[in-house]
């Protein structure tokens, strides 16, 4: 390492692994407030149930933190996801959902009762519950546009007094 004369010196002379230091990103807020009762944890003689009472926490949460917990990294008090490891996979086939894909562009506003019916005419046998789910698959996919409301509807309007 070099010395400082006093000269304008960069701190990448001064600190050799200065740059993979900056890449490395500051933990979140949850960490941080997860660290900061680890902190008291160690500081009183590692009393989980007092941290616990301290901190309004649950100990079994505490415990899971615990058993995570890594003083080199931090990233595993980080929050994790909830989504489920394994799901499930659909249970109608890909033909099933061409049909409904190509039934919905002559009629747009066709919902899955509609479909349902319109399946059954060209020889799929399936349940409107079935209808919805693929709807809904195909619009999260972005297969499936809704057409934009023209604002005309075939109820009445009621009309509003101009006194009471």
């Amino acid at each position: 390492m070099r010395q400082y004369h006093g000269r304008g010196m960069n701190v990448h002379e001064m600190l050799p692994n200065y740059r993979r230091l900056a890449r490395l990103t500051r933990p979140s807020w949850e960490t941080e407030r997860r660290l900061k009762r680890f902190d008291y944890h160690y500081a009183h003689n590692e009393n989980a149930r007092r941290t616990c009472c301290y901190f309004d926490i649950s100990p079994q949460t505490f415990c899971r933190w615990k058993r995570r917990y890594s003083r080199t990294h931090l990233d595993t008090l980080e929050d994790r996801s909830h989504r489920p490891r394994h799901v499930r996979a659909p249970e109608y086939s890909p033909e099933l959902g061409d049909a409904v894909l190509a039934l919905r562009e002559p009629y747009p506003r066709s919902g899955k009762d509609m479909l349902t019916a319109l399946l059954r005419d060209i020889g799929f046998c399936t349940s409107t519950s079935t209808a919805g789910r693929i709807l809904r698959r195909l619009k999260e996919g972005a297969l499936l546009h809704e057409p934009v409301c023209n604002g005309i509807s075939a109820r009445r309007r009621q009309q509003e007094r101009p006194y009471w």
